[in-house]
């Protein structure tokens, strides 16, 4: 019998084990430049999604690692909360940004405090491997949208269903359209418009989406 994957183990010990790389949150099959890159593409995204959005009072990053993005919304005085498994993450998170707010919590189970004008989910939808883990995990951070917010979202995203790897597997857009839908979101598409015509963000265009709130 095959044990179960723990994936809260494996991200508390990851960044134990790559404490102040960007792996840590990452990719491990790319060098420690090409991270720092990827890395550098998100601040910026997100830095255009900020401005897209404003007026914006309050923020969730959900998985937020070592607070890569939290400058984003620091540095414009909005409030920022970040939640992470890692403990060792939160403190390197706490030393970073010592303006915004961060606490340990196991996304599975963990149930924000209030609604934001922003839900942050970089890379995070991708390692709920179970089907039903990952359609749980998305309803829940379009709930903790406030309402005229929007969902920050970043994934792989194949046109068809990738293979299961232990700590993540691809899914393609439609599978999140078909929640979104009924969970009253669209996809602004200006915004994906945006994106394809920054030679900044470049390949990764396709990575990002915002996803707003109807009601």
């Amino acid at each position: 019998m095959t044990s179960r994957f723990d994936q809260s183990s494996y991200w508390i010990k990851r960044h134990r084990s790559l404490v102040g790389d960007p792996r840590s949150v990452g990719h491990l099959g790319k060098t420690l430049d090409q991270n720092k890159r990827s890395e550098a593409v998100m601040v910026h995204v997100v830095d255009r999604a900020v401005d897209i959005l404003q007026p914006v009072d309050s923020v969730l990053d959900v998985g937020c690692g070592y607070g890569r993005v939290s400058g984003c919304f620091t540095s414009r005085k909005i409030r920022y909360l970040g939640v992470d498994v890692s403990p060792e993450a939160i403190s390197q998170a706490r030393d970073r940004n010592p303006d915004a707010e961060f606490v340990i919590g196991d996304l599975a189970t963990w149930t924000a405090p209030r609604l934001f004008d922003i839900v942050s989910v970089l890379y995070v939808f991708v390692h709920f491997v179970d089907d039903s883990a990952w359609r749980n995990m998305v309803i829940r951070a379009l709930s903790w949208v406030a309402p005229g917010g929007a969902l920050l979202f970043a994934d792989v995203f194949p046109e068809q269903r990738g293979s299961e790897a232990q700590h993540y597997v691809s899914r393609p857009l439609s599978d999140y359209l078909a929640i979104f839908s009924v969970a009253g979101f669209e996809l602004d598409s200006s915004f994906q418009n945006k994106l394809t015509e920054d030679e900044t963000v470049g390949a990764y265009a396709g990575h990002f989406r915002l996803a707003r709130r109807l009601k």
